[in-house]
């Protein structure tokens, strides 16, 4: 269908890993920039922003590689949130748009999952599990106004 419109497209050998890669970096940046309030290229252009979210990338990729995906050698996680410094300023992420206009967030989409995952496999994520609580609190609070 795709092909027909003119749309070029590329089918996923492995879907699932596909879907880790994808995630590694959305659970970073999307979520970051929901609790700031900042796009990808202020989060990016901030230092210490910029080491939370590759700390939520190699979280992210350590459990997928625990489940049998390791993209740890393919994504060079340092390079992904460099690359974000130099983003347009003004582009903002699906879940700040969500946050700036108080629809419900994919938070378990997100890191829920992943952290729901880690836990069953024994692998440490210290920064989701604080990432996480403070995005759900924030979709709580968004929820009440």
């Amino acid at each position: 269908m795709f092909s027909r419109g003119g749309i070029a497209i590329k089918p996923a050998v492995d879907l699932r890993r596909e879907i880790w890669r994808k995630l590694a970096q959305n659970a970073s940046g999307n979520t970051l920039a929901a609790l700031t309030r900042l796009t990808l290229g202020q989060l990016g252009a901030d230092p210490e922003l910029r080491q939370v979210m590759v700390a939520v990338m190699r979280e992210t990729l350590a459990v997928a590689a625990a489940l049998g995906w390791d993209l740890r050698a393919e994504i060079d996680v340092d390079k992904v949130s460099q690359r974000a410094a130099g983003r347009d300023m003004g582009v903002r992420s699906s879940m700040l748009q969500d946050t700036l206009k108080k629809r419900p967030l994919e938070i378990d989409a997100l890191l829920g999952q992943t952290q729901a995952f880690a836990r069953e496999a024994g692998v440490g994520v210290p920064v989701i599990d604080i990432v996480l609580p403070l995005l759900r609190a924030l979709d709580r609070a968004q929820r009440a106004d």
